[in-house]
């Protein structure tokens, strides 16, 4: 699998998983508003129809999945469930009652840093849900400030910090992964060309010491095609050396359980596959 292909994959999984995370977020949010007067339900509905909407386009997508198309569905996703959730606390400030604000907003940050496909895609959206938090705050009347817990807004901002910080952390072991995956298949490759290598080798010994027996035989029995063997001698000798610097690299393969009975044709024919 290509790093692109990767990336594509990774996009359309972490966009499948945010958007599944809107749905069911949304329905436990759903049955909290409808138990609190003035806060309105249509919000979260709205999101979670979105959801599935979004899902939906996904899920067609499955077979072919590509990097801009989840980066795109993740950012549309977060646009939804902000919108969702700066609707359901307006209402929650218009209820009356004393409450902590932005719950969602810092765990939709949280989730952001553990779920982003790529640091700018985890960049906009924990700026967009730390802004607009703020912003609302600021939007607050003095009589909803009476009613909210201690703290905000440097509790929304210590959290988009945080965040901030876990996406980076993610990214960075995420990109150390992939260059060891890449690695590990250039070795692969690598040990496997070697083993190609040392089959053709194996190969070549019996039709060279053929080769070297007929010329020899034919030396004495014709002296007179001596110039003629002279140079097949001088053609051998090449081919000698040769086969002495493969013979250095063998030490620098590794050999496992199975590879006792060195199947020389199968290897260079492609039929066997190292490592097995």
């Amino acid at each position: 699998m290509s790093e692109q292909e990767l990336r594509a994959q990774t996009a359309w999984r972490n966009a499948v998983v945010a958007v599944f995370l809107n749905i069911v977020g949304m329905a436990l949010e759903l049955l909290v508003v409808r138990t609190i007067p003035h806060v309105p339900a249509w919000p979260p509905v709205m999101s979670i129809g979105a959801g599935f909407v979004l899902l939906g386009i996904l899920l067609a997508h499955r077979d072919h999945p590509s990097a801009r198309l989840g980066h795109a569905v993740f950012l549309l996703n977060v646009l939804v469930t902000l919108t969702a959730l700066w609707l359901v606390d307006a209402g929650y400030a218009s209820s009356g009652r004393t409450w902590a604000p932005f719950q969602e907003y810092k765990l939709a940050m949280v989730t952001v840093a553990v779920l982003a496909p790529e640091g700018w895609v985890g960049l906009i959206s924990i700026t967009a849900y730390a802004a607009a938090a703020i912003v609302q705050l600021a939007t607050f009347p003095p009589s909803v400030h009476a009613h909210l817990a201690l703290g905000e807004p440097w509790a929304t901002i210590a959290f988009a910090t945080f965040a901030f910080v876990l996406l980076w952390y993610r990214l960075a072991r995420a990109a150390l992964e992939l260059e060891h995956a890449i690695t590990r298949e250039k070795l692969v490759s690598t040990e496997h060309f070697a083993k190609v290598l040392l089959a053709v080798r194996d190969l070549a010994n019996t039709p060279l010491q053929t080769i070297a027996f007929a010329a020899e035989t034919a030396r004495e029995m014709h002296p007179d095609v001596g110039p003629v063997m002279d140079h097949v001698e001088r053609a051998l000798d090449k081919l000698r050396v040769l086969d002495e610097r493969l013979r250095k690299h063998d030490r620098a393969v590794t050999w496992t359980t199975g590879d006792e009975s060195f199947d020389a044709g199968a290897v260079a024919s492609g039929a066997i596959r190292y490592p097995r």
